[in-house]
């Protein structure tokens, strides 16, 4: 299981602070921000960038079951 947690925009839009995922055979971020963006069309997961503990990872990282990652919607702001 992956734990996807949203915060600002995504939270705000898709109205939930988590999102889990089973473990799929392969385990891509990217298939996995694939498949969170056909569940759920109605945000653009392609303008986020994703963490995993205080790092921020690339969708082409390696994920494991357990791992639980955050998604960062751009913010503006001064």
């Amino acid at each position: 299981m992956i734990t996807f947690k949203l915060y600002a925009s995504a939270r705000d839009t898709l109205k939930t602070n988590t999102i889990s995922l089973d473990l799929e055979e392969i385990c891509i971020l990217y298939a996995y921000v694939d498949t969170l963006q056909t569940k759920y069309p109605e945000y653009n997961f392609s303008i986020c960038r994703f963490a995993k503990g205080n790092k921020y990872i690339k969708l082409s990282d390696v994920i494991h079951d357990g791992d639980i990652i955050s998604i960062v919607p751009p913010v503006s702001g001064g």
